[in-house]
């Protein structure tokens, strides 16, 4: 497996230049050569609250929810515009053409009437900015929930680090933010 040789060997790895021939061009019929691509990171989050799951009837409305909690957790780390709102971060601004937002609708598949997330033009926020995601969420199935307060709640986190920025230090400042952002004393 190519992970376990960069862990055995990571020096083999090392390169000047990277060529990656899946990134498509960025509008039909103009061909595209990008230059550089936003790196990738992952954490993993998990709160806790409650020894056990409690039912919401008899502890509903005092006793601490971690599911509620992380969700809360999560959503801090974002304006209300939908822009990254984690401090310590070194963004950038792109110097290549700009992406007209019709174009990016397009591409996406936007829907109708659903507004873009962050603020200035559509080419920083895709190329010389950091994006952070979820990409998942621990937490019982609507199908078959049971009333009951959620004892524990993990998240995978992604963040996409642009070009110029320090990965450590990106990775490093998402995780300050959360830790910052933990409600009621939940343990992270």
């Amino acid at each position: 497996k190519l992970l376990e040789v960069v862990d055995r060997d990571p020096e083999l790895m090392r390169a000047d230049l990277f060529v990656i021939a899946d990134g498509g061009n960025w509008k039909l019929g103009e061909p595209t050569l990008v230059e550089t691509l936003r790196g990738h990171g992952k954490l993993t989050v998990t709160l806790r609250t409650l020894e056990n799951a409690l039912h919401s009837g008899q502890f509903g409305g005092a006793a601490p929810d971690a599911l509620l909690a992380l969700t809360r957790m999560l959503a801090s780390l974002h304006d209300d515009a939908g822009a990254v709102a984690v401090d310590g971060l070194t963004d950038g601004v792109w110097d290549g053409a700009e992406l007209p937002e019709a174009d990016f609708r397009r591409q996406a598949g936007v829907r109708y009437g659903v507004e873009l997330i962050g603020a200035d033009a559509i080419a920083d926020r895709l190329w010389a900015r950091h994006a952070v995601s979820v990409l998942g969420i621990d937490a019982p199935a609507v199908e078959g929930a049971g009333n009951v307060v959620i004892p524990s709640a993990r998240a995978k986190v992604a963040v996409r680090v642009p070009p110029g920025a320090d990965p450590e230090r990106s990775m490093e400042a998402v995780r300050e933010h959360l830790l910052a952002h933990v409600p009621w004393g939940a343990r992270a």
